[in-house]
């Protein structure tokens, strides 16, 4: 990482509290490197010492987990009988002891209905942010998707409105992890929150480092683009650019569209499960002519400046 002069690791897992030794040793050399870091983590391993140890390395982000607002079906989705309570404490042993944290829950036929009031109990624990997001099915079901995996574009715009509500009643920063296609949006101007990331693979802000070595460019791939420790960090990332970046895997229709560069054709994943191909359509698009109203954001003017 120091070599290839990355700027961001976000240390991840499996549950990398599961192996906190070498989680801190990682913040510890990355915060002496000057790169900046963030940890994704279901919080359920939290303690208030373990909290403060991460902060004294330099962390100072968790993304947390969080499965429904409700007990029974939060031990059916994780097959942990008290997963709800442990990660309610986790988030608040990590709030009180100096953590920012941001919550994410994927959207799927179980839990559809319970954007709006799990984001209540997580505004009530002290995160800052919220992100809801549809569920990706498995690139292993190509073309066989299991339908509790999967949301309609009616239901995706109901969660987004869910999440504006509770910007406005409890302050929460709200977005997607996943992105949408922004002609399912419509309403730019209303849905602005969920509009700029694009896709972060696709874009080339995103490479994925296993364990052993082994590489993807997103999360959810089933491609391995070559073995850090066999043929470097900058070659593994060079092979997956070829494609990702040069906009191979862009949708026909998408390349035509003028927002193409804003939203990178949806979720590559998503179209790859639903159609065989990477370069299938996002089953959440609707075409440019869903675009029903501009985006008016205009940055800061000392940003601008700067």
């Amino acid at each position: 990482f120091i070599e290839n002069k990355i700027f961001h690791v976000v240390l991840s897992g499996g549950e990398p509290f599961s192996n906190f030794k070498i989680l801190t040793h990682g913040l510890k050399r990355l915060r002496e490197a000057n790169i900046t870091t963030s940890c994704n983590s279901n919080l359920s391993l939290a303690t208030p010492d373990r909290i403060k140890e991460l902060v004294d390395c330099g962390l100072d982000h968790i993304l947390a987990s969080w499965y429904t607002n409700d007990s029974e079906s939060s031990a059916a989705i994780t097959n942990v009988t008290d997963s709800y309570d442990m990660v309610k404490k986790g988030i608040e042993v990590a709030v009180n002891n100096g953590m920012r944290v941001s919550v994410n829950t994927v959207v799927t036929q179980s839990n559809k209905n319970e954007v709006y009031k799990s984001g209540k109990k997580i505004a009530e624990l002290g995160a800052f942010q919220f992100l809801a997001y549809r569920a990706i099915p498995p690139v292993q079901e190509r073309g066989q998707i299991n339908p509790t995996h999967v949301i309609s574009k009616e239901e995706a715009l109901t969660s987004l409105d869910e999440l504006l509500l509770l910007k406005s009643e409890y302050g929460l920063q709200v977005g997607t992890l996943i992105s949408y296609p922004l002609c399912l949006l419509g309403d730019l101007d209303k849905y602005s929150d969920f509009i700029g990331r694009g896709c972060p693979s696709q874009s080339g802000h995103r490479f994925s480092i296993h364990p052993d070595g082994t590489s993807n460019t997103c999360v959810m791939e089933d491609v391995n683009y070559g073995n850090i420790y066999e043929v470097g960090l900058k070659k593994a990332y060079d092979r997956n650019s070829e494609k990702w970046q040069n906009y191979s895997y862009i949708n026909e229709i998408c390349k035509k569209c003028s927002y193409v560069d804003i939203c990178q054709a949806g979720c590559r994943m998503d179209a790859l499960a639903h159609t065989g191909y990477m370069d299938g359509a996002d089953p959440l698009m609707v075409g440019e002519e869903g675009i029903k109203n501009e985006i008016k954001y205009l940055p800061p003017q000392e940003i601008m400046d700067k």
